[in-house]
């Protein structure tokens, strides 16, 4: 008995020890940064150390509704970094914050298959891991979803053979840390009802009572909960409408629905997917010829995880392609559960009257052809891994003199209108001394004001230089000055523009006395909007 329980943890602690080193590897071996949106989020953090984590006013974003509710719909994930928040070096932060997410959810994913009794528990996370070469990246980032959805993956092992408890906590802890992710737990828990009312014949409410329970406590153990469900609405709810609207918001691209990126770029998306996408393809027609054959007995609580797993699965990638792509975080992870599931079955041979399902010399095909096809997976993500961090990925330090000039030589609270609003997460890791107009998805500074919006939206996209206009169109608002609405819209004392990104405004800027140009690094332009006292007027506009 002792040496069986010796064993049962010698296994988590290995695994643990591999999953740091392999987390380790992966993101301090390379030079740039995967994620913009790490900067806030550890300068999120470094507020809570200097002011106290209940700290709830955000101040920084003056023409955004995080301003006006005085919330974080991220809070559990930043109180998590504010111990990286505090290392000398932002490059330190930023990596070692994401090998600790990396390591947990190879861990939780490692005990959800160990909660299953997947065969090889050890291999799986590693296959999520190597899925695609998208995915690597995607799961490289210091970014709330890659630990949720290693708690996604535990909460249905749980939902399926776990405790009351368990799916309580489970569910306490995601909406704590990611509040965004809260209708992950209606969907695993909906999904597990469903398939063991029909699989097992059982009921599972003690444990989506608990579930409801645990994921409002998640969201209530924060400074500002009321505030946060005002967030949360408008991220979800107004960000919905906006898009039926078709309004043309500028959010990141994992927002989008991933049917519009297979349109714009087909050849990158099936060359990124078409393994892992015929491996579970292959898995699931192996499923349901099983369970078609009369001969082949299932138990219950295996026929309960595949379906569950299969079912969430093809549910994440419809969602994926039709809603937002960021789904196929969850689409990966579900299905790796569903390939594991269908593996351990053959392994174990299954169960007919006349003894295994498939046989021996079968099985040993099956497997030696998911084992190649997973060889290459590993080698296709990783081979791809290091140019897509070239192309795409941050060097940590490119804004930091730039905002640090900002910091040093402008009055506190003065604001910067940052005509894109992804640079904000740089400008406020390096310069928290500054107001800036927006940050984060564009929808918080739609809901705070459209007209606002508008005439920011037409500088971004580089529409506009000399006038733009409170309307999506020219037709419906009439044009004002670039000048006036930065002095007297948005009260702005200093512009910052990326020239290869609006090429037409930094002309413009350039062109006209009122802007004096301050400081240029990394690609970026500060430039001070003058008082009209300061200046010569200006002849004409361009």
């Amino acid at each position: 008995m002792r040496l069986r329980g010796q064993r049962s943890t010698l296994g988590p602690i290995t695994f643990l020890i591999v999953a740091a080193g392999a987390a380790a590897y992966l993101h301090l071996g390379l030079p740039r940064i995967p994620d913009r949106d790490a900067f806030y989020h550890l300068a999120h953090a470094r507020v809570y150390v200097e002011e106290g984590p209940f700290a709830s006013e955000f101040p920084w974003l003056v023409y955004s509704v995080i301003d006006r509710y005085s919330a974080d719909l991220w809070y559990g994930f930043h109180v998590l970094l504010m111990p990286f928040s505090s290392l000398a070096a932002a490059h330190l932060q930023i990596k070692l914050a994401g090998v600790l997410l990396l390591a947990l959810l190879l861990v939780l994913l490692y005990l959800a298959m160990r909660r299953s009794r997947i065969s090889y528990p050890f291999l799986w996370p590693f296959m999520l891991l190597f899925a695609a070469p998208v995915v690597l990246y995607r799961l490289l980032m210091t970014r709330p979803h890659v630990f949720s959805v290693g708690i996604a993956a535990l909460l249905l092992a749980c939902m399926l053979s776990g405790s009351v408890w368990e799916v309580g906590l489970l569910c306490l802890v995601l909406t704590f840390v990611h509040v965004n992710f809260f209708w992950v737990v209606p969907v695993v828990v909906g999904a597990v009802i469903v398939v063991k009312f029909f699989t097992e014949q059982v009921w599972e409410w003690p444990k989506a009572g608990a579930a409801l329970a645990g994921a409002a406590l998640g969201m209530l153990l924060r400074p500002n909960p009321i505030g946060a469900a005002k967030l949360l609405y408008v991220q979800i709810i107004s960000l919905a409408a906006a898009k039926q609207d078709q309004v043309p918001l500028l959010f990141g691209s994992d927002l989008l629905p991933g049917a519009d990126l297979i349109r714009v770029k087909p050849g990158a998306v099936v060359s990124d997917f078409w393994p892992f996408v015929i491996l579970w393809l292959a898995a699931a027609f192996v499923f349901l010829v099983a369970l078609f054959d009369p001969d082949c007995r299932l138990a219950r609580r295996s026929r309960s995880l595949l379906w569950a797993s299969l079912v969430l699965s093809a549910f994440s990638l419809w969602s994926a392609l039709s809603l937002a792509w960021r789904s196929v975080d969850l689409f990966v992870v579900f299905a790796v559960t569903f390939v594991a599931a269908v593996f351990t079955f053959l392994l174990r041979g299954g169960r007919t009257e006349d003894g295994a399902w498939m046989s021996r010399r079968a099985r040993t095909i099956l497997a030696a052809s998911g084992t190649i096809l997973f060889a290459f997976m590993a080698w296709h993500a990783l081979s791809q891994h290091a140019g897509q961090m070239k192309a795409a990925g941050s060097l940590p330090y490119r804004y930091r003199e730039a905002a640090e000039w900002l910091r040093d030589y402008s009055q506190p609270g003065e604001i910067v209108f940052n005509n894109n609003w992804d640079l904000f997460p740089e400008l406020f890791y390096w310069n928290e001394h500054n107001r800036y107009i927006g940050g984060m998805d564009p929808i918080f500074q739609y809901a705070y004001n459209k007209e606002l919006y508008w005439k920011a939206h037409h500088l971004y996209i580089d529409a506009a230089a000399g006038y733009t206009w409170a309307g999506p169109t020219r037709a419906l608002a009439p044009p004002e000055e670039t000048y006036t609405v930065l002095r007297e819209d948005f009260n702005a004392a200093y512009l910052v523009v990326v020239e290869k990104r609006t090429p037409r405004l930094y002309s413009y800027v350039m062109s006209d006395p009122r802007f004096r140009p301050a400081i240029e690094s990394g690609g970026l332009t500060i430039f001070e909007i003058l008082d009209p006292s300061e200046g010569p007027p200006r002849a004409g506009v361009q």
